[in-house]
């Protein structure tokens, strides 16, 4: 059996401009989830607290507005939010409730620059 690379496309409308993100996941990388390029430094962690879902982002490429979106397995977006970073660094929170669980894919992002975690 040979092992395939998926392709996902991810649709972001920011400033009512589309752009379309593409990542892939490698089967033969790892188990489940998306290759992470760490030599950019940058931090990006998000952890769930009860209801509330946390972001956190540090040693950003600039001090922007970027935009945080949570988004379905599926490629549904679930939630976006706009968060101005100060230092090049933002905290802010997502709401979790009503979601279902399962696997949710995390984007931050400008149109120069963009991280996903799962």
């Amino acid at each position: 059996m040979k092992d395939s690379v998926d392709i996902y496309r991810v649709k972001s409308l920011y400033y009512s401009i589309i752009f379309f993100y593409s990542f892939q996941i490698d089967p033969t990388a790892c188990a489940v989830g998306i290759n992470e390029n760490s030599e950019d430094g940058v931090k990006f962690i998000a952890f769930q607290n009860g209801n509330v879902l946390n972001v956190q982002a540090s040693k950003l490429p600039a001090s922007n507005q970027y935009t945080v979106e949570l988004f379905e397995i599926s490629g549904k977006l679930v939630s976006r939010k706009n968060v101005v970073s100060t230092t090049n660094s933002f905290e802010t929170t997502i709401s979790a409730n009503g979601l279902a669980s399962g696997v949710y894919l995390l984007r931050i992002g400008t149109p120069d620059f963009q991280k996903v975690a799962k």
